[in-house]
């Protein structure tokens, strides 16, 4: 394979092909100048990047364990409301139950018991009533 040098030298001769590989090279090297800095400052931006989020990490850390034991008061007090409920609802059962039983007193047909069945009535037994004035 031939060089950059030999491939200038056969397009533009000797004299020209030097001077142009000249600043080719002296390109390149100023390319990899720009690189190397921006590789560079890349890799401190990344360190700092990575400082900064394990100290937002840290901070996250305390918020979560304070939102933790938040969370354990938080149950803690929901399972004391529940049993206060349920005592509450309990000591009610028997204030209800009469209740119940005075409404289904209030509900009680007068005629409950005194009902008798029904007996087929013979229609000469239905008073007739007469049409007109009496």
């Amino acid at each position: 394979m031939k060089s950059r040098l030999d491939v200038l030298t056969e397009q533009h001769g000797p004299i020209v092909a030097q001077h142009l590989h000249a600043l080719e090279v002296q390109a390149h090297r100023a390319e990899a100048l720009r690189l190397k800095a921006l590789n560079d400052k890349l890799a401190q931006l990344r360190g700092t990047l990575e400082h900064e989020r394990l100290v937002q990490d840290e901070r996250l850390q305390s918020l979560r364990r304070e939102m933790d034991e938040a969370g354990v008061a938080w149950n803690l007090a929901c399972q004391r409301h529940e049993e206060a409920r349920r005592a509450n609802q309990s000591a009610l059962v028997p204030l209800q139950n009469r209740i119940y039983e005075l409404m289904r007193e209030l509900n009680r047909s007068p005629h409950e018991g005194r009902v008798e069945q029904w007996v087929p009535v013979k229609p000469e037994d239905v008073p007739q009533f007469r049409e007109g004035p009496m």
